[in-house]
């Protein structure tokens, strides 16, 4: 059995073709355990889980599928406790920040 790594996700953008895309993409690849989106659909977090590690092909992905948007910001929280795994990742700026 592969350990699950939680997610913990946080997106904002104005632009509402990648907000929808990005809120499309976890939908469509993980299981999300839960989808908080604010009144105005400018931002929303979520959870959800992935095999042993931060899932960084299929964000890898992603990124190259949302137009150029200097407003993006999404944080990602990732951490599987039983092999000790942590991992903080910051997009902004059009570049991630990765702490570990």
């Amino acid at each position: 059995m592969a350990n699950i790594c939680t997610n913990m996700f946080f997106c904002t953008t104005e632009n509402a073709n990648n907000y929808k895309r990005v809120l499309d993409f976890l939908e469509e690849n993980f299981e999300v355990d839960f989808i908080n989106e604010d009144d105005d659909s400018t931002y929303f977090e979520s959870e959800f889980d992935s095999k042993w590690s931060f899932p960084e092909e299929e964000f890898d992905t992603l990124m190259k599928s949302l137009t150029e948007d200097e407003t993006l910001y999404i944080r990602i929280l990732s951490h599987e406790l039983c092999s000790g795994y942590a991992s903080f990742r910051i997009y902004e700026s059009g570049s991630w920040n990765v702490k570990f």
